[in-house]
This record gives structure tokens, C-alpha cells and sequence, in this order.
């Protein structure tokens, strides 16, 4: 099994009341790391001396989870919080290019294509949108914790930008994807490959999850 390797310029992620907040590592020693203030869209994580913050750390092979006592903050030419190094944690294989087949239904929220950009996921909000007007149902034919083959009726471009909400058993996945490929079946749907866009490491793992669930459901059917 892969090692924890925290290394100074990494990106982690800190999940925080369910969300996920960027940060990544600004020093390292035995017993500590120190990470930049975690922010989501201009917001800070109140993290205080004591508070047990989950950290989501990639390394080449794999995805580490684990927990990190706060131990305090210090100022080194930018505000850093002072987390303790685990002695425990969950590894996930980073299996981004692992297929599974799956006969079943993704709801597509919108299908306009989306100019390229940090601001184009705001263009959409989801909280605005009337999913019973915009919603449309594909068959999704394998999936990957970097990408997605889906079938679909209404016709897709090259280049398209979709925003999708992947529905799983532990909740929904909201996701954003270029068409890198697109093809016509023998009944003329629209067979598209989709590359994920800005996942996090936290929508990445709980996709990888996903995946295994199909496995798993698969085998128990005998397929």
C-alpha cells in the first residue's frame, strides 16, 4: 500500500460541513504540516486550535483520507493553520481510468454549451434552475473518475460544455464535462465521451466510489 508523502506545494482539499475547500501545503515537518487558509468562493473555514478538520491528499497512485487536529495558526508571509501529521488513514486507489459498464439513467440539467473559464460554472446556478423544464435523461455507458460515455437523443456537439447531476445512492454528484468525441449509433443517437472538468478531489473519490458500487452490483447479478 502507497505511503503518506505530504509534500510543500500540494493541493489538498479540507472538507468542511459537508463542503469542500482548497488549500494546499505550505510546509512540513515530523510532526506537522502547514497548509494555507482553505477557501471555496471567497469563503474561509473558521478553523480554530482543537477542531478536527478531514483532508483529502493526492499522490500519484492514490487518494489519502484522513482526519488532522488543528494545532494552531502562525503568519510566515501569508496566515497558515498548523495541522497535526495522522497516524491513520483511508487510501483510495486513484483508478481514473477504470470502466464499468452501466445500463441505467443519468439526468442531464442543462445541455447549452458553456464558454470555457474559471466563471462558468456560476453562469448556471443550480438553485435557479427549474430541473423539470431543463432535465433530460441519457443512458450513461461507462464511467470513470475521469470521464463518461453517455447515449442521448438530442444532438451534441464537439467541444460542448454539459452540466450534469449523477445520482448515486449517497447522494448526487454535480459535474461538469467537455465532449472530447462524438459518434452515431445504428438508431442515430448520439453516442458523446465526456472529460470531467475541475472535479474535486472529494467529487473525483465519491465517483470512484460509484464505480465500485456498480462492481459490486454487477457481480451479485452475475454480470
Amino acid at each position: 500500500m502507497e505511503k503518506l508523502d505530504l509534500l510543500i506545494n500540494k493541493k489538498i482539499e479540507v472538507i468542511w460541513e459537508k463542503q469542500s475547500f482548497k488549500s494546499n501545503i505550505q510546509d512540513v515537518n515530523e510532526k506537522f504540516f502547514y497548509i494555507s487558509i482553505p477557501t471555496k468562493d471567497g469563503e474561509y473555514i473558521p478553523l480554530r486550535s482543537g477542531d478536527l478538520a478531514e483532508v483529502m491528499y493526492y499522490q500519484e497512485l492514490s487518494i489519502f483520507q484522513f482526519d488532522s487536529r488543528v494545532i494552531g495558526r502562525k503568519v510566515d508571509g501569508i496566515p497558515l493553520i498548523i495541522l497535526e501529521i495522522p497516524n491513520t488513514y483511508k487510501v483510495v486507489q486513484r483508478r481514473q481510468y477504470y470502466r464499468v459498464v452501466k445500463l441505467d439513467y443519468l439526468t442531464v440539467i442543462n445541455f447549452e454549451k458553456l464558454p470555457e473559464g474559471e466563471g462558468y460554472k456560476s453562469k448556471i446556478p443550480k438553485k435557479q434552475m427549474d430541473i423539470s423544464k431543463v432535465s433530460q435523461k441519457v443512458v450513461l455507458l461507462d464511467l470513470s473518475g475521469g470521464g463518461m460515455r453517455i447515449k442521448v437523443e438530442q444532438p451534441i456537439q464537439y467541444g460542448d460544455i454539459l452540466h450534469f447531476i449523477l445520482n448515486t445512492l449517497k447522494g448526487d454528484i454535480e459535474i461538469y464535462g467537455k465532449v472530447v468525441r462524438v459518434e452515431r449509433d445504428e438508431k442515430n443517437f448520439y453516442v458523446c465521451g465526456i472529460n470531467f472538468l475541475d472535479l474535486t478531489n472529494l467529487e473525483r473519490e465519491k465517483i470512484i466510489q460509484y464505480t465500485f458500487e456498480i462492481m459490486r452490483n454487477q457481480r451479485s447479478k452475475g454480470l
